[in-house]
């Protein structure tokens, strides 16, 4: 991994423990040193199971937007650097079913060269090869993929 980023993209899941596990992030180098980061997710019809009780409806997408912006916003104000500033940090939200091609396709529109994402806990190498999304960014992604594993 290189010590500096022009772009950096953290495709981030609402799942619960997603947000945790990228606060090991905090204070780090890769981040202080980023020209561009984007805080993205990509919502489809499996992550309807993250969402907390008072969004009735999961199809709901204004009140989805809102839900995951302010997350995505906390995130964000928890891993800015402090003398960074905060207009090159960005957030958003893409609504479809197939995540891999989105996550794919905005780590291209963005120029990325760092993609950030975080496992679901799974132990051991078997826990990194059932998680999926990470292995598919791994494989397919046009940039470094730097995967955060939960501590157990």
């Amino acid at each position: 991994m290189k010590n500096k980023y022009e772009s950096v993209v953290i495709d981030v899941s609402l799942e619960e423990g997603c947000f945790d596990q990228l606060m090991s992030l905090k204070n780090s180098p890769i981040l202080k040193n980023a020209n561009h980061v984007y805080i993205m997710t990509v919502y489809n019809e499996k992550m309807k199971a993250c969402l907390p009780s008072h969004i009735v409806d999961s199809t709901d997408h204004g009140q989805i937007t809102e839900y995951a912006k302010a997350k995505m916003e906390d995130l964000k104000m928890e891993l800015l650097p402090s003398d960074t500033n905060s207009e090159s940090w960005h957030t958003e939200i893409v609504f479809n079913n197939d995540a891999k091609r989105v996550a794919l396709d905005y780590l291209k529109e963005r120029k990325a060269e760092l993609a950030i994402t975080a496992t679901r806990g799974e132990q051991g190498i078997t826990g990194f090869f059932k998680d999926s999304f990470a292995f598919y960014l791994v494989q397919h992604a046009p940039c470094d993929v730097y995967v955060v594993r939960p501590v157990h």
